[in-house]
């Protein structure tokens, strides 16, 4: 059963990451590892 779990899991960030990278191509600016600075545009 952890097997299970820890494949689960791989999916889930292999999902995540196709998600941000069809995000960088539309939206073209990486939301990955985004730092938020105060009076930042954006």
């Amino acid at each position: 059963m952890p097997a299970a779990a820890r494949d689960l899991e791989r999916i889930a960030d292999l999902a995540t990451n196709v998600a941000e990278d069809i995000v960088f191509l539309v939206e073209v600016h990486l939301i990955r590892h985004a730092h938020r600075h105060p009076g930042a545009q954006g």
